[in-house]
């Protein structure tokens, strides 16, 4: 294949991938970490083997007597578990920042929000009225186990 037939080719993925991913900049973070959990990937997962890749670059570079690359050093600051002390006040910040981005993430209201009271153990709660909680109390036990599990 011809230089200019392989640059052509390249050119080609690469317009491809920008269709592919267009508006893909303007999502928050955990959009995307949730875009990634629907399609299989874990991004937690996915992280750690980006670290481990980055710091083996890190390594090489070492090895041959050569400082690694900014982007490298970057990569591994941004990628690092949560209990690595970043090396600089901005890392140290940055790391903060998706710390609490986590924090808000995890509490997430349904789509439809159902809320039912009662009173079992007051006494004020009749024998019918006690079936029917039963009967929801295990209807709702189902739909959050079939969501669970993927089958919703």
């Amino acid at each position: 294949m011809s230089k200019r037939d392989v640059e052509r080719m390249f050119e080609d993925v690469r317009e491809m991938a920008d269709r592919l991913t267009a508006g893909e900049e303007e999502l928050a973070t955990s959009q995307l970490a949730d875009q990634l959990r629907q399609s299989g990937i874990d991004p937690e997962a996915l992280k750690k083997r980006l670290h481990e890749a980055v710091k083996g670059i890190a390594a090489r570079e070492r090895a041959a007597g050569r400082v690694a690359p900014l982007a490298v050093q970057q990569a591994i600051e941004q990628t690092s578990p949560d209990d690595v002390i970043p090396s600089s006040p901005k890392a140290a910040e940055e790391k903060m920042g998706r710390w609490l981005e986590r924090f808000g993430k995890g509490f997430s209201l349904p789509d439809q929000l159902e809320v039912a009271r009662a009173y079992r153990k007051s006494g004020e709660v009749s024998g019918s009225d006690q079936a029917d909680l039963d009967s929801l109390e295990e209807d709702l036990k189902n739909r959050i186990k079939k969501k669970h599990d993927g089958e919703a």
